[in-house]
């Protein structure tokens, strides 16, 4: 593949679009050739342009007057360099300016400019190219436009799903819509044409049936996700509980992310959920995450190394040791004590024999001496965690459950391991 190629699909990485690019699409790439040189040259090059070969009088092109004549409107700029491939910019511009004008929805940094094309057909099988496979479905009218089996079928090899347009009592089938974007949302993506007004039929659906139309196309993705939770929540407090709590467990994986852009829209929907949290924006939503010091403070890759994220979650300067603010936005998990992880061995020891009907059997005696065999590990007073150490215990337990002919000592001491110094008084019970 292209290194372009490469790039771009590196780009579109975690994105809606990156997701449904066929083959054909992931291959596609602009070349960086004359026409690409030129256009960065007209942006860039102050003292001259040898991209295309021209020549100059006074700062403008110099052009055949008959050529000048016949082309009255145009600056002479204009006429003689490259026209832009994508169209020319400050139409683009206005033409953006006009859809988001006429879409308040649409946020302008989730939108590229509009590129022009040479007519409907050619933009269709552009589009074609780039997101519809053999053999994959797309949706479209009954009746629709005769060209979109030309161009999705005949040329793409793709399949042109048509579903009834009008229902049995006028109007457009909703159900009958819905029913196939559903179905194809189950295998993951969905594909979908809709003209209106309709080609051949002229029909275009009354307010009511647009407005019913829009959430039968509605599928939460990547892009809408965090949306749709906040109305969860919401949800969830009008019908008498405090709110919706959301969990995000190994966020280390965040820091992982090699791609530079796909790990900044992560931590710009981590801003997203801070931001509404705290400003009282989703009050009915609370948010914990859970990773390690790397993937915050990691000035490179970690959530420091977005500034406005490392500006509103840097420990105040009165926090030091021995002192902690726990209504601070990050809580710093400190390394369990022996006597915390004692008791935590206790209560896992107390729930297999109530899970499994036994009394409990093993005492201060055998709990301390799988601690010390635990802790023997070189560094493993810094290094090992609850998990690790909640892990062995509990296949400990099992195999004296499911061997009872096996007792702690056989275990244990299988290997030579002995309790040296061991004092109960050192693991007395207390509160904590």
């Amino acid at each position: 593949m292209n290194p372009l190629a490469e790039e771009l699909n590196s780009r579109l990485s975690g994105t809606v679009a990156g997701r449904l690019l066929s083959r054909m699409g992931s291959r596609l790439y602009f070349p960086r050739g004359i026409i690409a040189q030129s256009a960065e040259a007209k942006k860039s090059a102050n003292t001259a342009n040898a991209t295309i070969g021209m020549a100059f009088s006074n700062g403008k092109p110099v052009i055949l007057s008959a050529v000048a004549d016949s082309m009255p409107a145009f600056q002479a700029e204009e006429i003689v360099a490259y026209a832009p491939t994508a169209g020319v910019e400050q139409l683009r511009k206005a033409w953006q300016n006009r859809i988001f004008a006429n879409n308040p929805s649409l946020k302008p940094e989730n939108f590229s400019l509009p590129v022009v094309v040479q007519g409907l057909t050619a933009g269709l099988s552009s589009v074609a190219d780039l997101f519809l496979e053999e053999d994959t479905v797309i949706i479209s009218s009954d009746p629709c436009w005769d060209n979109y089996t030309l161009i999705f079928e005949e040329r793409r090899a793709g399949i042109l799903l048509s579903v009834p347009f009008f229902g049995a009592e006028g109007g457009l089938d909703l159900n009958a819509i819905g029913s196939a974007i559903r179905a194809e949302a189950k295998k993951g993506q969905v594909r979908i044409i809709l003209n209106f007004p309709n080609n051949p039929s002229g029909y275009s659906p009354t307010k009511t049936e647009a407005k019913a139309l829009l959430p039968v196309g509605e599928i939460i993705n990547d892009d809408n996700w965090y949306e749709y939770l906040k109305v969860f929540s919401v949800f969830g407090s009008r019908i008498g509980y405090r709110g919706l709590l959301l969990f995000f467990d190994e966020c280390a994986n965040l820091y992982k992310i090699v791609n530079r852009q796909s790990r900044e829209n992560n931590y710009e929907k981590i801003l997203a959920m801070f931001n509404d949290v705290t400003q009282g924006k989703a009050s009915s939503l609370g948010v914990y995450m859970a990773g390690t010091p790397q993937f915050i403070e990691d000035e490179r890759r970690g959530l420091f190394s977005y500034p406005a994220l490392r500006s509103r979650l840097m420990d105040s300067r009165f926090v030091r040791e021995g002192y902690a603010d726990f209504a601070s936005p990050i809580l710093r998990l400190t390394q369990l004590s022996h006597e915390e992880i004692y008791l935590l061995l206790e209560r896992l020891r107390d729930i297999h024999a109530d899970h499994y009907g036994y009394e409990p059997y093993l005492e201060k005696r055998e709990l301390a001496a799988f601690m010390e065999l635990a802790f023997s590990v070189p560094g493993a007073d810094e290094f090992i965690t609850p998990r690790e150490i909640s892990r062995d215990f509990i296949s400990l337990l099992n195999i004296l459950h499911e061997n009872r002919d096996t007792d702690f000592d056989a275990l244990v001491y299988r290997d030579g391991f002995t309790v040296k110094g061991f004092s109960a008084a050192e693991y007395a019970e207390f509160d904590v």
